[in-house]
């Protein structure tokens, strides 16, 4: 008699359809996002997702500046992704409320950068 064929990990089984109602959509997707919410991520995630380097991280979480970071192992350190997008939006934020406040609002640093143009004199 033959062993009925067992499912390996790259090709699961099947599933049989149910006859339960699906998961209410708005759960699932609730789910998901607790789930992105609660990854931890390493430095070079980090420093890939913010744009600065591991030594401007560590200043800044020194001076309260930035998310610290959580040991997650004997010699590891993570920080929690959702930690980071938050302080992603709020320095987003921050610049939007500083620029937006004036219409005349600070030259830009192209704009100091460039040298005067001397108007045309004249001579008659």
């Amino acid at each position: 008699m033959a062993e009925p064929k067992r499912a390996s990990r790259r090709h699961p089984p099947a599933s049989t359809p149910s006859t339960t109602a699906s998961p209410d959509p708005e759960t699932a997707l609730d789910r998901k996002h607790r789930a992105d919410a609660e990854r931890v991520l390493r430095l070079p995630q980090v420093e890939a997702r913010t744009g600065l380097g591991g030594s401007t991280i560590y200043e800044m979480i020194g001076r309260d500046e930035f998310p610290a970071s959580f040991p997650i192992g004997a010699r590891a350190v993570g920080w929690l992704d959702s930690e980071i997008t938050d302080w992603i939006v709020s320095r987003a934020a921050a610049r939007r409320g500083k620029s937006g406040d004036d219409e005349q609002s600070a030259p830009t640093r192209a704009q100091q950068s460039r040298p005067a143009k001397a108007k045309p004199v004249e001579t008659a």
